[in-house]
């Protein structure tokens, strides 16, 4: 049952998040086309927003779960420090959503509707899936540099990017208004957020394989001692362990 539970809900978050992406680049090229900007150009811009590439990270993550048990893909996706820099990932797209531009615009319509998908929806499934369903694990604390990585790489990206087309993603790293120390400072506000959220997750992620290990010690302290068909006896389980 639980292993069809996981199933089911890992499937319909793979939907979902694949019909949110799909959804806001429709409308990315619907505007591109509306003020006759170059669709290669349109399609990089939708590339170089973090909520779109962390929400892609969290589909092909759910994806992977329903490949075959053998696959090195799904096995990448299942390992404890992969589902938590995931999950740290796509919650700082939501709260820097939340805190910092949230207020900036309303979008109505199916932009709305695709704006919930990626920052409020989508954010709350994953976290949803890595309480109850992903594998547990302690993850080493010497990882917390790889997972900065990832937003760090980004980030150059974006003003490498940036100076040759002058466009920037966000507000709060536009060098074209704020100005290069400005840009640096706020992304390194949001790195400081990124590595308090990976302590947490770390931590929680600790706790939990913890509880579950103390559950499964005591389940089986609970389950009854199979007997011998024959005289009662119990039976030599050595070698199934």
């Amino acid at each position: 049952m639980v292993q069809r539970n996981r199933v089911l809900f890992t499937g319909s978050a793979a939907l979902l998040g694949w019909s949110a992406l799909l959804l806001q680049y429709g409308l990315v090229i619907e505007l591109a086309r509306a003020g006759n900007i170059p669709f290669a150009f349109a399609t990089a811009n939708f590339f170089s927003y973090f909520t779109i590439l962390t929400n892609l990270l969290v589909a092909v993550a759910f994806t992977s779960q329903l490949l075959v048990p053998t696959s090195r893909v799904r096995a990448f996706f299942a390992r404890p420090a992969t589902t938590g820099a995931v999950t740290v990932c796509i919650a700082v797209v939501g709260l820097v959503y939340s805190l910092a531009l949230r207020s900036l615009w309303h979008p109505t319509g199916l932009q709305r509707v695709a704006d919930q998908l990626l920052h409020d929806v989508m954010p709350v499934v994953w976290i949803v899936y890595w309480i109850v369903f992903a594998a547990r694990g302690r993850v080493d604390w010497r990882v917390l540099p790889v997972w900065l990585l990832y937003p760090l790489a980004w980030f150059a990206w974006i003003l490498l990017r940036g100076s040759w087309t002058g466009f920037y993603p966000y507000p709060f790293i536009d060098v074209t208004v704020l100005g290069y120390v400005r840009t640096v400072l706020n992304a390194l506000v949001v790195l400081c957020l990124f590595a308090l959220l990976a302590c947490i997750v770390m931590a929680v992620g600790r706790m939990l394989a913890r509880s579950g290990t103390r559950r499964g010690a005591h389940d089986a302290t609970l389950e009854p001692m199979p007997t011998g068909p024959l005289h009662g006896q119990p039976h030599d389980t050595t070698g199934d362990h």
